[in-house]
């Protein structure tokens, strides 16, 4: 139905290429034109502007929402009461401010050059992930995804226009319902660059504003449930106990060596951008999944926030081995189709011997970056009946260098016998 408004007793059809026809008894006048968007510096508003004769007329407050097949219906406040709604030919864009604009088309597809622009908020709806406009006057219209929660992608953004790391791609299409029944489907442009963050307990991604110093940057929320999963994090769109995945972000859970004296002992990055947290990792290597050489490790992350507080998630790292040329080689078992992750992978625990003592291992592998390599480390501390008090044994494999460090820590009693009595105690260190 073509979008038609009566107007101080005069019938008004707004053409979709931005013609304004004034009917007049049984004859169509074309008498002006019309904007569904406000100029650079103005104020945000939903409504149409038009002229008759070259006259500038009331604007009319626009009502919009979206059908079920995404196609923008519009219904027109006048001085004589509201139009019938209208759907409009046309698809869904957002532009470099964070609008959603709608270009109008033909029955072919064909773009006509004129917009009709929904200024509001944007967020994600939580349990749908529909993509909501929160409209500047009250109401919202959703855009639904193509594939319902999995419409969402974390990417990597390689657009050089648009200066940011990450890339979160909406995936939805117009499915138009012309004049004659049939149906013209065009797909939306809906892609934001930015990064991601966790504030306030809550995903967020922080997209930019392009060209505009006056507005802040946008920021999208999530209300789901975000988990650390081998190839980053997983985030499931419903909070209640849905298990299925919606999407995944790049980042990488990095054991940070040597340090066992702070709770948060974990270096955690988040997207491509690779905003960085501190974390508290704890699982039960008691209860490590083995399935041939795939090895499943679950358990809680604690991640800590900027601004002190921290969100609890749940981990499951999974990572495959093998013994090759004489080597042990771990990989992370992950799927990623915009590229290779960076993954640093780490297993530790303690062995308690049936000679007495404990002995404490650490196996990581890494393909970060100037530190790629293997490094196994066993260090042994013994009781007051082992001869060896300590041991440590560090070995360090990298693709052009091989570094073996061997530290021990001898205790030994000795005694003589034949009437005469003697113990002796020392501590030697020796070291190679």
């Amino acid at each position: 139905m073509a979008l038609q408004l009566t107007a101080r007793g005069q019938t008004l059809k707004f053409q979709p290429n931005g013609d304004l026809i004034v009917v007049e008894g049984e004859q169509d006048r074309q008498a002006g034109t019309w904007l569904a968007e406000i100029a650079a510096g103005g104020i945000r508003v939903n409504r149409f502007t038009y002229t008759i004769d070259g006259v500038d007329q009331p604007p009319c407050p626009a009502k919009y929402s979206f059908t079920g097949g995404n196609q923008l219906r519009v219904v027109l406040a006048g001085p004589d009461g509201d139009s019938e709604p209208a759907d409009l030919v046309g698809f869904i864009e957002v532009d470099d401010q964070h609008d959603i604009v709608y270009h109008l088309t033909d029955d072919a597809g064909a773009v006509l050059g004129t917009d009709v622009v929904l200024y509001g908020d944007l967020e994600i709806e939580r349990n749908t992930n529909a993509l909501v406009i929160k409209l500047i006057e009250g109401g919202e219209a959703k855009i639904v995804g193509d594939r319902g929660i999995k419409s969402l992608e974390a990417a990597q953004n390689r657009i050089a226009e648009l200066a940011a790391d990450d890339l979160l791609r909406f995936k939805a299409t117009t499915s138009n319902v012309l004049a004659d029944g049939n149906l013209l489907d065009i797909p939306s442009k809906l892609e934001f660059a930015g990064s991601w963050d966790i504030q306030n307990g809550q995903l967020v991604f922080l997209s930019k504003i392009v060209g505009d110093l006056s507005r802040p940057d946008v920021s999208i929320g999530f209300g789901g449930k975000l988990g650390a999963v081998t190839a980053g994090f997983v985030y499931h769109a419903d909070a209640e106990g849905n298990q299925e995945a919606a999407f995944t972000i790049r980042g990488q859970h990095v054991w940070r060596a040597g340090d066992r004296e702070s709770a948060f002992n974990w270096d955690v990055s988040l997207g491509f951008s690779d905003k960085k947290f501190s974390a508290d990792v704890d699982f039960d290597l008691n209860s490590v999944n083995r399935d041939g050489r795939r090895l499943s490790v679950a358990g809680n992350m604690t991640l800590k926030q900027a601004d002190g507080n921290t969100l609890n998630l749940s981990l499951n790292l999974t990572a495959e081995y093998e013994w090759k040329d004489n080597s042990l080689v771990f990989k992370a078992v992950v799927s990623n189709e915009a590229g290779n992750f960076n993954y640093d992978l780490m297993l530790e625990g303690t062995i308690k011997p049936a000679g007495g003592g404990q002995l404490a291992f650490s196996i990581r592998y890494t393909n970060a970056e100037g530190s790629e390599g293997l490094t196994i480390g066993l260090d042994f501390v013994g009781d007051r009946d082992n001869a060896i008090q300590a041991l440590s044994f560090h070995l360090q494999i990298s693709p052009d260098r091989v570094e073996l460090k061997i530290e021990a820590h001898i205790s030994f009693r000795q005694r003589f016998v034949a009437g005469v009595g003697r113990v002796m105690e020392e501590g030697d260190e020796v070291a190679s």
